[in-house]
């Protein structure tokens, strides 16, 4: 799981979308084509009219892994990193107004951002995947974020597995809160 949620986020950074797709949850490619998904893929890290986005590698001693937990005939398990990406706006000037405004609505999502430049918005968050292997996987290793908040998520993931997921992220959080104290 491990090495797997690794190779994942490589092929996130080397903008390899196919190979994220492959390791992606199944009812990603039922629920939306799989060319849909790439472009969506392309206009977040490639870029378009208004703003680019760069995901910033994270060092493999930066993931967690969590036990193997067991729900009936579904295995899972929570891999946790630091996520970084740089956010470009092309169109855009900040001043110190809108800096402040735009940090603040990253803050309010559960990131930290900072601004690089009058450009540049630095944003990190802690990040939660779900490793799945069930019978909707055929049996394989398959990875969704966890995203409490997002529909086609809690449509996906048993009720179960997302209220484990959102427990141990919970968890995660005051940890880190803790030791940034």
């Amino acid at each position: 799981i491990l090495k797997e949620t690794q190779s994942f986020m490589t092929f996130l950074e080397q903008k390899n979308y196919d190979k994220i797709l492959e390791m992606s949850h199944p009812a990603l490619t039922e629920k939306f084509e799989k060319q849909m998904m790439i472009d969506g893929f392309k206009m977040i890290f490639e870029g378009n009219d208004q703003f680019s986005m760069k995901l910033n590698p994270i060092a493999d001693s930066a993931y967690k892994v969590s036990d193997v937990y067991k729900d009936g005939n579904s295995q899972y398990a929570f891999v946790s990193f630091p996520m970084n990406m740089e956010m470009t706006f092309k169109n855009q000037k900040f001043d110190a107004d809108s800096k402040k405004m735009m940090v603040n609505m990253m803050e309010v999502q559960g990131m930290k951002a900072e601004f690089v430049n009058d450009f540049t918005l630095n944003i990190s968050k802690l990040a939660l995947t779900v490793a799945l292997k069930d019978q909707s996987t055929n049996y394989q290793w398959k990875y969704i974020n966890h995203e409490e908040n997002n529909p086609f998520y809690t449509t996906i993931v048993p009720v179960e597995i997302i209220k484990n997921a959102k427990s141990y992220y919970s968890d995660l959080l005051l940890k880190q809160k803790e030791n940034a104290n």
